[in-house]
């Protein structure tokens, strides 16, 4: 990695490196090549991709890159708008931009839709003390309108 002279003369190393990753690798032969990435979320060795199809892609690097394929989309003009997941990789939501919100628990594809939390997210406080792998206990989800929800998921 190349290095730079700091302002006192010393070198020092640059604090990132840029290189592109081939994603596609990761999920294998998509069937189609247009996809594109709008939301990305790394946790504990959990890559999940939000597709601009309205596909969530999540793959468990640890596990010899199976993936799972999620739908969250039912109609043509659906759009995710963002995805949320925990420090542990159990935990997702997905936030569609017409406030249609999904839970998706690490063990399953499936997506469980949330019919209680209707709103735009921005953004989701995972509680790390209290999450177990079955039940997010007391999450905090904070809207597009400004609104602060409590949210238990189990």
């Amino acid at each position: 990695m190349p290095s730079r002279k700091g302002d006192r003369g010393e070198k020092t190393a640059n604090m990132f490196a840029l290189r592109r990753l081939d994603w596609r690798s990761l999920f294998g032969k998509l069937e189609d090549s247009s996809i594109r990435i709008h939301r990305l979320a790394v946790s504990n060795a959990i890559v999940v991709v939000a597709t601009t199809s309205g596909v969530v892609l999540r793959v468990n690097m640890e596990s010899g890159g199976e993936f799972d394929v999620i739908e969250v989309c039912q109609r043509p003009d659906d759009t995710i708008h963002d995805i949320f997941i925990d420090s542990t990789g159990y935990h997702l939501v997905v936030g569609l931009t017409n406030g249609t919100n999904y839970y998706v628990h690490g063990r399953s594809s499936k997506a469980k839709l949330l019919t209680k939390l209707q709103c735009v997210i921005e953004s989701v406080a995972f509680n790390q003390r209290e999450s177990t792998e079955s039940t997010t206990k007391s999450i905090l989800v904070g809207s597009a309108m400004g609104q602060i929800f409590e949210v238990m998921i189990e």
